[in-house]
């Protein structure tokens, strides 16, 4: 028969082992989560060589920022089980920085779609300026000539 204590120790074992594997299947699907972020990353290059205004960059810099985000929510989740499961806050921050190192290229590659965004941004701003200060000198030069035939008009 469990005494008392027995049974206590029994569901401390057992909410010990649901802990870590709590801790290991969340880490399978970061480790998961990983591979696809590398596999995503190979198109990167090819959408920063693509040409200007392509939905290229977009849909790259969107695919890599939301998977980079799950990264970042799986390492807070299984930070939150290592706390639960009393490992040393030295344990986890050695590990975080670990996780932190292995998203850092896929991190680089969303910074560099970012900034290749803004880029073309200030490109198409400039251009739609450019073109507005065109319409505008057409619209002038326009009016010149209109009043230029309505003086000669006067005239006659």
């Amino acid at each position: 028969m469990l005494t008392r204590q027995s049974r206590n120790d029994v569901e401390a074992q057992r909410e010990q082992t649901i802990a870590q594997n709590d801790i290991e299947s969340t880490e399978a699907n970061f480790k998961s989560l990983l591979r696809k972020l590398a596999y995503f990353n190979r198109s990167t290059a090819d959408a920063l060589e693509s040409e200007y205004g392509s939905d290229k960059i977009n849909r790259q810099y969107t695919l890599l920022k939301t998977k980079l985000d799950e990264a970042y929510d799986l390492i807070q989740t299984i930070q939150g089980l290592k706390l639960d499961s009393d490992e040393s806050d030295e344990a986890i921050d050695q590990w975080t920085q670990e996780r932190k190192l292995q998203v850092q290229p896929y991190e680089n590659a969303v910074e560099k779609l970012d900034e290749r965004l803004k880029h073309d941004e200030t490109i198409r701003k400039e251009k739609a300026r450019n073109d507005k200060l065109n319409e505008e000198s057409i619209i002038r030069d326009w009016m010149r000539q209109e009043e230029q035939e309505a003086e000669n008009n006067k005239r006659i």
